[in-house]
């Protein structure tokens, strides 16, 4: 189990380093805009990001499965709402055609691919558990064609979105297809507001007697595993955000302390700051390790590297929400009431607890797995 990383993987981390670097201040990226300003945001990093391997998966990608979780947490640290976009619009939906050994080289991954445009997976209903529930978003042929009805609920970039990645019941499975955003019979809602990422396209959405062609159904697959591979790569964008969450707020408090000054000296000085800052850099070393040895276990295709991936899900999750909590304390007032990167970190944090597989329902997982109850 190696997790060093090559001369040529830290050459691309560090070429990321330098594209953020050469961005606009980071809150750009958080606000709440109109939904041209945050698409055509988007796309313009991904168009900056695509001459590196970060927006390709897998074997398109040519680096390592840590590398390329290393280099999503640099851009979730950067702007949470940026990498949401990026990481759901691009790499969850090729993700997901990879794990099905669906076509990848189609005109619509191709265009994601190069930064052309922007997709939205729609596989949320009622619930944000979508491996339990039976879909009620229902596909059905017409002669030739598919007719789709049903709604979605918290799909992110739906507003921006070009093209959509639909999960739908048929008759012999679930029906995976492509549907253009703007097609007759689709309905977008407005963007929600939410607790976190300002900055990102999030809404509910319907399909009414929309008609799409036969060339658009990508496959039926059996509906729990394809679920569980679209919660697997999902979980992943998720533990990097996590961990990119609590470095943001960690350096932010870190930096704080060694410089604002109270009784005269800084208050890194004072044994209890010293000793906050130490438990949150642990916890954030620990999730970095842990995430690492999740995506190398995948990239190997090791026996237990279900389980494991739930266990970096709870750790690096909850983890966040008590990073960026500890740096709000360390900030005090000058992280509760301004517009701090903890603030907004601690916002975000509790959005990667609940999507994916919920810690909840991970916990669950992994005792069953450990039981040998799968």
């Amino acid at each position: 189990m190696n997790f060093d990383f090559t001369a040529e993987e830290r050459a691309r981390m560090e070429a990321i380093d330098g594209i953020l670097a050469g961005w606009a201040n980071p809150m750009d990226f958080e606000t709440r805009s109109n939904i041209p300003a945050i698409r055509n945001r988007a796309l313009q990093a991904v168009r900056s990001l695509q001459a590196l391997p970060y927006v390709a998966v897998g074997s398109q990608a040519h680096l390592s499965r840590a590398c390329l979780m290393a280099c999503s947490q640099k851009v979730a640290a950067f702007s949470p709402s940026l990498h949401l976009t990026v990481d759901m619009g691009i790499r969850l939906p090729v993700g997901i055609l990879q794990a099905v050994s669906a076509d990848t080289a189609s005109s619509e991954c191709a265009g994601l691919l190069e930064g052309k445009r922007l997709a939205a997976v729609a596989f949320r209903e009622s619930t944000m558990n979508v491996v339990n529930d039976p879909l009620t978003t229902r596909a059905h042929l017409d002669g030739t064609d598919w007719l789709i009805d049903g709604a979605k609920s918290w799909v992110v970039n739906a507003p921006i979105s070009d093209v959509l990645l639909v999960a739908a019941a048929v008759e012999d499975g679930c029906g995976l297809f492509w549907v253009a955003a703007d097609a007759p019979g689709v309905s977008i809602g407005q963007s929600l507001q939410a607790l976190g990422f300002d900055g990102a396209a999030i809404a509910h959405m319907a399909f009414e007697g929309c008609r799409i062609p036969e060339s658009n159904r990508i496959g039926v697959f059996d509906r729990r595993v394809l679920m569980n591979r679209l919660q697997d790569i999902e979980n992943e964008i998720l533990i990097a955000s996590a961990i990119g969450l609590m470095k943001a707020a960690f350096e932010e408090a870190r930096d704080h302390a060694k410089t604002h000054r109270s009784g005269g000296k800084p208050i890194i000085a004072y044994q209890e700051v010293g000793f906050k800052l130490s438990e949150m850099l642990t916890q954030l070393q620990t999730a970095e390790l842990l995430a690492y040895r999740t995506a190398w276990s995948i990239e190997n295709r090791v026996e237990d590297v279900e389980s494991l991936l739930l266990c970096a899900k709870v750790f690096c999750a909850e983890a966040a929400e008590n990073v960026t909590g500890a740096a709000l304390q360390i900030l005090s007032g000058k992280g509760y009431f301004g517009q701090s990167v903890s603030e907004r970190a601690y916002r975000c944090a509790k959005y990667t607890q609940i999507a994916g597989t919920s810690t909840e329902i991970a916990r669950v997982r992994i005792g069953d797995e450990a039981l040998g109850y799968k």
